[in-house]
């Protein structure tokens, strides 16, 4: 029996050495170089004219910018006594927070946190147009933290939070980075935050993820209701992604009998690897402690697709068979790829963050606008999904 289990988490994790959850470079470590923000404590995604220098302020030029997120951590530091060197991917048994700021070059484009390869051989680097973390900064206590939100949120006329929860395969380095990258591409004007659970960062440690996630349960529970009661916020919004969405699921309802009170804004669940019987179950706590919750699912993500055959169960981030819930808005998400390398070797499992539609899709919710490219479709018991044609 061993040998066969052993077999399967080769087949499925060496496919997945191709790009991982993550799909970011491993050279993501905290720049020693700790500059100030460019245009003060936090440069919005769209800063207005007079916000800038006479040379930067045209609509067509563009320019370097450092974008904040606020963190929690259930993650280890790497040097306890100097926490801007980052966080390790070992357990720890508290809730760490601070801020750490996300540096987005000026050849930035919607999507990417790697930059273009094609650019790295124009300019001779193979850092042009990487995303990097800098910054990182730790409170000395989680009241601390919740006091800096509440006199931050003071000061900002959008008092929404988000909140991004990675998948499996990440460093603390790599969530943050495609935290700061969706909340940038996304000009969201309140705060942006992340929960980093202690991943392996390791295509191979598949299955120490899926223990680490659950055991990071209590902390990533006292993250969300903490800044749902404490933080000074309107509205808290949450996007999960991947094997993320198995803590979250459990969490939200251990919160919707424990604290029925608290109530989230728009929950977004991008290609959950999570089982997809298990989540028609207990998904309903979701609906009561949202005012909207989301599903998005593909049939063209390969990472979720190797979860399936490795668990011998459907996922519920995975057509087929499209995952309809009551009163949760599933969106199939169906992209067309523009070449061969991309259909075959893309694992295709950071769509949500990737493709400008979806992006933009997601922008709506968060701005209670409505959808604009979605087509009503309905599946084999005749429930109404959504379909999102990429191409």
């Amino acid at each position: 029996m061993f040998q066969k289990i052993d077999i399967k988490v080769f087949f499925v994790l060496v496919v997945l050495i191709l790009s991982g959850c993550s799909q970011l470079s491993k050279n993501t470590q905290p720049s020693s170089a700790s500059p100030e923000p460019l245009f003060g404590d936090a440069v919005s995604a769209s800063p207005s004219p007079s916000e800038l220098p006479k040379e930067l302020s045209s609509d067509n030029k563009k320019y370097d910018n450092l974008y904040k997120l606020y963190y929690g951590t259930n993650r280890k530091p790497k040097d306890i006594n100097d926490i801007s060197k980052g966080y390790s991917n070992k357990r720890a048994e508290k809730l760490y927070t601070g801020t750490c700021n996300i540096f987005i070059p000026a050849s930035h484009k919607v999507g990417e946190v790697d930059g273009s390869l094609w650019e790295k051989i124009i300019h001779l680097d193979a850092s042009y147009g990487k995303l990097k973390v800098k910054d990182i900064k730790g409170f000395k206590s989680v009241d601390e933290f919740w006091q800096n939100l509440r006199d931050k949120f003071k000061k900002l006329d959008k008092k929404e939070a988000l909140i991004f929860i990675h998948g499996y395969n990440n460093s603390f380095n790599s969530s943050a980075i495609r935290a700061g990258q969706i909340g940038y591409d996304l000009k969201f004007k309140g705060v942006m935050a992340f929960y980093s659970w202690p991943s392996a960062a390791n295509e191979f440690a598949y299955l120490s993820d899926e223990s680490s996630i659950q055991a990071s349960e209590k902390y990533l529970k006292e993250f969300l209701v903490g800044f749902a009661k404490k933080s000074g916020a309107s509205k808290v919004n949450i996007i999960a992604h991947s094997m993320g969405n198995r803590g979250l699921i459990r969490v939200v309802n251990d919160i919707q009998k424990e604290e029925p009170d608290i109530h989230f804004g728009q929950i977004i669940l991008a290609a959950p690897d999570v089982d997809a019987d298990l989540f028609k179950h207990i998904s309903k706590a979701y609906t009561m402690l949202s005012d909207r919750t989301t599903l998005y699912v593909s049939s063209k993500d390969k990472a979720v697709l190797l979860s399936k055959t490795f668990h011998k169960n459907p996922r519920a981030g995975l057509v087929k068979p499209v995952t309809v819930v009551d009163n949760i808005d599933t969106i199939n998400v169906n992209i067309d790829f523009d070449n061969i390398f991309e259909k075959l070797f893309s694992l295709n499992h950071t769509y949500f963050a990737k493709e400008k539609l979806v992006l933009e899709d997601i922008r709506n919710l968060l701005d209670n606008k409505p959808d604009k490219y979605r087509k009503m479709e309905k599946n084999k018991e005749y429930k109404r999904y959504w379909k999102l044609e990429i191409k």
